[in-house]
């Protein structure tokens, strides 16, 4: 972010695959690539990010960069900075190299496109407290996980979360997902509120849950307060701290073993067969 770099007549011609990497960056990418005269000589040339972000934009790169965006270090948004991705930009992340959100990072992409893609499944999100992770149409792919720290948020609007372990929520964070694909599993100890879309695994929550027309191909387990409005699910799992309320969409479920009263269950079973 402290460099002033220019180029002559001439220009300059980048002959690794690494033709730029923007370490601790703050700007436009357009910026820094409109001013300078360059040519990426080699086959995959891409552009690194590593270090600690500020306020910046990365836009769409130029066909002399095919490789795109890859993060090759650690990155961290840091705190009270925005950083966003513009439309149709994807960064690459390599091997067990992840992003730590203290501020706010954005992915808005008109239509479903790939947007955040790790190159094996050791690659996770942190969103620590005052961070936010929000993505439209974003697809995530291929990391091990999202991790979402006391007063972390996450907002989600359409697209795919393919993550090869989890969606962990801490107590005191929050995540609003609508019409998102859920690959694995979630554990939800703060407040989830879940419209639309699908879960290819099982939830658990010992927090706040509010899901709306969401089908899972698993159990859904109830440990804290959760409504359920138009759910659809092969099991209920239900204990004693359970308050499961089911909308007038209903709850549907699919599985031989309906219900599992789990955790020294307390109370009159007629209450669930209520719902």
């Amino acid at each position: 972010s402290d460099a002033d770099v220019s180029t002559g007549e001439n220009g300059i011609t980048l002959t690794s695959t690494k033709a730029f990497v923007l370490n601790n960056f703050v700007g436009n990418v357009s910026t820094l690539l409109n001013n300078l005269k360059w040519t990426a000589s080699a086959e995959n040339a891409y552009i690194g990010i590593s270090g600690t972000l500020g306020d910046s934009t990365f836009t769409q790169l130029p066909d002399a960069v095919p490789g795109g965006y890859r993060v090759v270090n650690g990155v961290t948004v840091a705190a009270g900075k925005t950083v966003t991705l513009e439309e149709g930009v994807c960064w690459k992340f390599d091997y067990n190299k992840s992003l730590s959100i203290n501020g706010t990072f954005v992915v808005n992409n008109a239509t479903e496109a790939d947007a955040l893609v790790a190159d094996d499944n050791y690659v996770y999100f942190n969103v620590e407290n005052g961070g936010k992770l929000q993505l439209t149409n974003a697809n995530v792919k291929n990391f091990y996980g999202v991790y979402l720290r006391s007063g972390g948020s996450f907002e989600m609007t359409g697209g795919v979360l393919d993550t090869q372990r989890q969606l962990d929520m801490a107590s005191g964070s929050t995540a609003i997902l609508t019409g998102v694909e859920v690959k694995d599993y979630i554990y939800n100890n703060g407040t989830l509120s879940m419209t639309g879309g699908s879960i290819n695994n099982y939830i658990e929550s010992t927090g706040t849950l509010n899901l709306s027309n969401v089908s899972s191909t698993s159990h859904v387990i109830a440990k804290g307060k959760s409504v359920l409005d138009g759910v659809s699910c092969t099991s209920l799992y239900v204990d004693s701290d359970s308050d499961v309320s089911v909308g007038e969409g209903g709850l549907t479920l699919t599985g031989t073993e309906a219900m599992r009263l789990t955790n020294d269950f307390t109370g009159d079973t007629a209450r669930l067969f209520e719902l």
